[in-house]
């Protein structure tokens, strides 16, 4: 039984990734095309995703969220350091928003 639960553990948060990863890309879209309120939205979905991925790690009382097992976090390692990558390009597109926001 522990280890369906660990499995429905991992795919809820493999799911929440994927929900964050997929705001991220949106709003940066939009953002790139000057949209000025996709700028909060970038902004808050990136320290979600950096807040989760951190809650992953430590777990989150707040979430309820217990730490994932050590093979589980693993496996979600490219993820989390393709993460890193991510997180960069979205601090220069939010570094950039009065340049987008001026080209409209």
């Amino acid at each position: 039984m522990r280890h369906a639960a660990g499995k429905a553990e991992f795919i809820e948060s493999s799911s929440k990734l994927l929900a964050l990863s997929q705001q991220v890309s949106i709003d940066s879209n939009k953002d790139t095309k000057g949209d000025d309120n996709a700028f909060a939205s970038l902004r808050d979905a990136k320290q979600s995703a950096a807040s989760f991925i951190v809650s992953l790690d430590l777990g989150d009382a707040e979430r309820d969220m217990a730490p994932l097992p050590e093979g589980q976090l693993l496996l979600l390692e490219p993820v989390m350091s393709h993460w890193k990558d991510v997180e960069t390009n979205v601090d220069t597109i939010l570094g950039f928003r009065d340049s987008l926001s001026n080209t409209r």
